[in-house]
C-alpha cells in the first residue's frame, strides 16, 4: 500500500554528512513518518510498498518489531511483515549549505536513528564510502574507529551487525564515546613526506641506531641459512662484515608495496664478504672484484595502513630541503639549517594519506600489466641459467658465493624456528590480519591468476628434439634456448578447462614460439622500447641463424625494460591507489565503486575464479576494472622487537 510521506509527517531533522577527515561532504534534511499497523499489514497483506517521490533522494524503512532496515534510492517494497509490526519511513533530501543553514527551525540530530539507518541501508547496498561517512557523522568515535578500515566480507558483516545493534538496542550507545566532528588534519601526509625524502635521499642520512631501538618488527625474523632434512639450521659458509660502523646511514630507496598499504625504507650498508671460519675477506669471484658490495635492510615505516615508526632522526645536507620541510609544517619555523644538527621528523601527528587526493582511471592498466607479466615470465624462464655477461662456470661460482648475476648479495634465509605451529604454541610467533589489495578485470581477478611460463608451456604445447624426434617430457624455455626443437600445440582433452588467463596468454606464446604471427609480442616490445628482441625473433621465425650471444643480450635488455615499464605503472597508477585504500578503508569517491561479494561477482561474471581466501573478499567494479580486497594472515615474531 503506497503512501506519500508528506501527508503524515511526524518529524523533521537534519544532519551534516562528514567524511573521515572531518570535512562536510553533504547536508541532508530528513522527514520521518510512522507506519501504523492498520496502514501496513492486515491478515491478507504482508508487504508494504513506498514510492520515492521527486522531492527526495533516498528513503529507509526501519521496523524494530520486524527487525528490518531497508533502503533504496527508488521505489521501496518491504516484505515479510506480520500483523502488529510497526515501522518508520525516513526520507532524505540532499541540501545545499545555504539551504541547510536557513532551516533554523529544524533541529540538527547527528546521533539520531535516521543517521545510523542511513549508514546501515547504504552499507547493505554496497555504498561503502557513504556508509562510513554516515557512521562518522553520528560522532560515535567507538564505532567509527572500530570499522573505519572495514574492507573484507567478514569485516563489513561485523560493521553491519553493530549498526543494527545501535538501531535496535540504542542503550548500547551509552557506553560509546560520542564526540564532536573529527578535526580536519591539513598537514602534509606521511606518504608525501616520505616521497619528498626519497627525491632528496642523497641529501638525507638516518640515525640507524635510534631506528633499530624504536622499530617494532611486523614480520617473521629470518636468519641466514637453510633448513636440513631434519629441520636443523645449515648456515652459509660466507657472511658479511660492515665496513663502516656509522651511526648514520643513507636511504637506498623508499617503496610502496604493490598489494598492501605498506611503505618500506631500505637502508644500504657497505660490506665486505668474508669466510665464516677465519673472517678472511673474499675479494675476487668469477674474475670480478667483490669489493664494492652492499647489504640492504628494509624497515616498514607504514605497515598495513598503520604507522610503524613514530619518528625519524635525520641529518640534512641541503638547506633548501630544510626550508621546504618548515614550509610544510614538518619542522618548526625556528629550526635553522645546521648540517651538524640532528632533526627529528615526527610522523605521529600526520595523516597517512591526503583524503582529497584524486586517482586516475584504471581502464586498460590490468590488461597491460597482465601481458607484460606473461612476456616477462617467458624471458625470465629463458634466462634462468644463462647470462649476457658470464659463462656458465662463472654463474656457478657466483652462486657459490651468494652473488647474483648483477653482483647483488643473495644469501639464503630461513625462519629462526623449525616448526611454525610449535613457534605459535610457545608464543614466539603470533598472527595478525592484513588486507591484500589486487587489481583485475571482469575476466581475470588478479595477476596471481597468470600461470608461470614453463607451467603454461607444459600444459598447452608439445616440444620435440628436431634431431632425434624425441618428445621432451617437461619442456622448459631454458631448453628451447639450447636445443634445436619443434614446438606445436598439444591436443587437449575435453575435460581441460580453459581459463580467461589462458586465453590471454595463448596468442603471446604462439607469437613468441613462432607458431602465429599475430603481432602481440611486437606490440609489447615496441611499447617498452625493446624492438631488437622482436627483430631477432622474426629472424628466427624466417629460418635465419641468430647468434645465441646476441639473442641472450636482447632478452636481457627486454626483461630490464619490461620490468622498468611495469614498475612505472605500479608507481604511478597502482601503488598510490592501493596505499589509499588500505590506509583509509575507502575507495576514492570519484571512482563510484559498489562493493560486491565473491558470490555476487561470480553470479555476474561467470569466468571469474576464486581461491579459498578470495571468497571472503570484497570486490569493487570500476568500469571494466575491478579491485579486490582479501583478508590475509601475517605471522610475526613476538620475541624480536628490534632489528639488529
Amino acid at each position: 500500500m503506497a503512501r506519500h510521506s508528506e501527508k503524515s509527517q511526524n518529524c523533521r531533522t537534519k544532519f551534516a554528512l562528514y567524511n573521515l577527515a572531518g570535512t562536510v561532504k553533504a547536508y541532508y534534511l530528513v522527514d520521518g513518518t510512522n507506519l501504523e499497523q492498520s496502514e501496513a499489514v492486515t491478515e491478507h497483506s504482508i508487504a508494504v510498498e513506498e514510492p520515492l517521490i521527486k522531492d527526495y533522494d533516498y528513503q529507509v524503512f526501519v521496523s524494530h518489531s520486524a527487525r528490518k532496515i531497508n533502503g533504496s534510492s527508488h521505489h521501496l517494497k518491504i516484505v515479510g511483515l506480520t500483523p502488529g509490526d510497526r515501522g518508520k519511513f525516513y526520507k532524505y533530501r540532499q541540501l545545499g549549505k545555504s539551504e541547510y543553514e536557513a532551516l533554523t527551525e529544524i533541529p540538527v540530530r547527528q546521533t539520531d536513528e535516521s543517521v545510523f539507518a542511513f549508514a546501515k541501508a547504504n552499507l547493505a547496498e554496497g555504498n561503502l564510502n557513504l556508509a562510513k561517512y554516515a557512521l562518522a557523522s553520528t560522532f560515535d568515535v567507538t564505532l567509527t574507529a572500530k570499522h573505519a578500515k572495514a574492507l573484507t566480507k567478514s569485516e563489513i558483516a561485523a560493521m553491519m551487525r553493530e549498526l543494527e545493534r545501535a538501531i535496535f538496542h540504542p542503550v548500547v550507545l551509552k557506553a560509546h564515546k560520542i564526540s564532536a566532528p573529527l578535526p580536519t588534519n591539513d598537514k602534509i601526509s606521511v606518504l608525501a613526506l616520505l616521497e619528498m625524502l626519497a627525491r632528496h635521499k642523497n641529501r638525507v642520512i638516518v640515525n640507524i641506531k635510534d631506528l633499530q631501538q624504536t622499530y617494532a618488527r611486523r614480520g617473521i625474523k629470518r636468519v641466514p641459512g637453510q633448513r636440513g632434512e631434519t629441520g636443523e639450521l645449515l648456515e652459509p659458509s660466507l657472511k658479511t662484515d660492515d665496513i663502516h660502523d656509522s651511526e648514520y646511514v643513507r636511504i637506498a630507496f623508499l617503496k610502496m608495496n604493490r598489494n598492501a598499504a605498506t611503505i618500506n625504507m631500505a637502508i644500504a650498508r657497505s660490506v665486505k664478504l668474508v669466510k665464516v671460519g677465519d673472517r678472511t675477506q673474499v675479494t675476487e669471484v668469477a674474475g670480478t672484484l667483490a669489493t664494492d658490495l652492499n647489504t640492504y635492510k628494509s624497515y616498514s615505516i607504514v605497515s598495513d595502513g598503520e604507522l610503524n615508526v613514530k619518528s625519524l632522526k635525520v641529518k640534512f645536507g641541503d638547506k633548501k630541503l630544510v626550508d621546504l620541510l618548515k614550509e610544510k609544517g614538518v619542522l618548526a619555523s625556528t629550526d635553522e639549517f645546521d648540517f651538524r644538527k640532528e632533526y627529528e621528523l615526527d610522523l605521529s601527528g600526520l595523516p597517512l594519506v591526503p583524503l582529497d587526493a584524486h586517482y586516475s582511471s584504471l581502464d586498460g592498466i590490468f590488461e597491460e600489466l597482465a601481458e607484460i607479466k606473461a612476456l616477462s615470465s617467458i624471458i625470465s624462464a629463458q634466462l634462468k641459467t644463462v647470462s649476457d655477461v658470464y659463462v656458465d662456470e662463472q654463474i656457478e661460482e657466483l652462486k657459490q658465493h651468494y652473488l647474483s648475476k648483477n653482483l647483488y648479495l643473495n644469501f639464503p634465509t630461513t625462519t629462526d624456528y623449525g616448526d611454525l605451529q610449535e613457534a605459535i604454541d610457545n608464543g614466539t610467533v603470533d598472527a595478525r590480519a592484513s588486507h591484500q589489495i589486487d587489481i583485475g578485470n571482469r575476466d581475470i581477478l588478479n595477476l596471481g591468476k597468470i600461470p608461470a611460463a614453463n607451467q603454461f608451456l607444459n600444459g598447452f604445447y608439445e616440444v620435440y628434439d628436431r634431431e632425434t624426434g624425441d618428445r621432451l617430457e617437461k619442456p622448459t624455455f631454458a631448453q628451447l634456448l639450447d636445443k634445436d626443437v619443434v614446438v606445436g600445440h598439444k591436443t587437449l582433452s575435453k575435460r581441460t578447462k580453459i581459463a580467461k588467463a589462458d586465453e590471454l596468454m595463448k596468442p603471446l606464446f604462439d607469437n613468441f614460439l613462432g607458431l602465429e604471427d599475430n603481432g602481440s609480442i611486437k606490440a609489447i616490445l615496441s611499447k617498452v622500447g625493446a624492438r631488437k628482441l622482436w627483430r631477432l625473433l622474426r629472424a628466427k621465425f624466417q629460418g635465419k641463424t641468430v647468434s645465441k650471444v646476441d639473442f641472450v643480450k636482447a632478452l636481457t635488455v627486454a626483461k630490464m625494460k619490461l620490468d622498468r615499464y611495469s614498475e612505472k605503472l605500479y608507481a604511478e597508477k597502482i601503488s598510490p591507489l592501493v596505499f589509499y585504500i588500505g590506509a583509509t578503508g575507502l575507495i576514492p569517491d570519484e571512482m563510484n565503486a559498489v562493493a560486491r561479494t565473491a558470490a555476487e561477482m561470480s553470479a555476474k561474471y561467470a569466468s571469474l575464479t576464486f581461491s579459498k581466501h578470495e571468497r571472503d573478499g570484497m570486490f569493487f567494479e570500476l568500469g571494466n576494472s575491478a579491485i579486490g580486497v582479501c583478508a590475509k594472515t601475517q605471522y610475526y615474531s613476538t620475541s624480536a622487537r628490534r632489528l639488529i
